[in-house]
């Protein structure tokens, strides 16, 4: 079964494209920073309390192939028009579920994904993160 990319909504007023400015994992948690696209007045932060199982953040050029898998199966406006995602059969999720000879258990975590300007961030967590606006 392929990935299901679902648009993730967690609080209202989202901007349809953002540009990632910060990461931050340390031992408080795991942080990221994003600016809206059109305003960079405009900030939101994912904030992850606990640690998050895993995460990569890749630039944009060397996903290329996602980036057109998910235009193709989902219209061009899909990722143009929103940058938040939650992945269901996620081949990440796979691929550390691999990696770590079935130590990894899948069933109990949810892949992230954070498509912006420039960068792919994807993030596997057994727990949503507070999404918040943030002021300048």
């Amino acid at each position: 079964m392929d990935e299901q990319w679902i648009k993730w909504e967690p609080i209202q007023g989202l901007s349809r494209h953002y540009y990632v400015d910060l990461i931050i994992d340390s031992f408080d948690g795991f942080f990221v920073v994003l600016t809206d696209a059109e305003n960079e007045n405009k900030k939101i932060e994912i904030k992850f309390l606990d640690s998050v199982k895993a995460y990569r953040s890749t630039d944009e050029v060397y996903r290329i192939h996602l980036v057109s898998t998910l235009r193709e199966t989902h219209g061009e406006e899909f990722i143009n028009e929103w940058a938040l995602f939650k992945v269901k059969n996620s081949d990440y999720k796979k691929w550390l579920t691999k990696q770590s000879y079935d130590f990894f258990d899948s069933d109990t975590t949810t892949h992230f994904s954070i498509i912006g300007g420039e960068s792919i961030v994807d993030i596997i967590a057994n727990y949503d993160p507070i999404v918040e606006f943030k002021e300048k």
